[in-house]
């Protein structure tokens, strides 16, 4: 119990003494925080708004991609990772 409380009064201390120091360790830790949030967020939403185009635009929408077809029967789309045969 001793060890505990001399560690928390070192750590007091310190934070007593370098205020300005602390008050800008933890604002860049709360702006870190908010920008990967951000950042996660942004990233999920433009996946949700791609895909809802993509299925916008129904079954009936025909892919046609550049490239030599030798002796190759079916390929993976690289925009939908679907299957699709030559």
């Amino acid at each position: 119990m001793g060890m505990h409380h001399f560690l928390w009064s070192v750590a007091v201390e310190a934070l007593r003494r370098n205020k300005t120091r602390s008050a800008l360790t933890a604002l860049g830790i709360v702006i870190g925080v908010a920008c990967v949030v951000a950042m996660i967020g942004i990233g999920q939403g433009s996946r949700a708004a791609v895909q809802a185009q993509i299925t916008g635009l129904g079954t009936n929408f025909l892919f046609v991609f550049p490239g030599a077809a030798t002796g190759q029967r079916h390929a993976v789309s690289p925009l939908l990772g679907v299957p699709y045969f030559l």
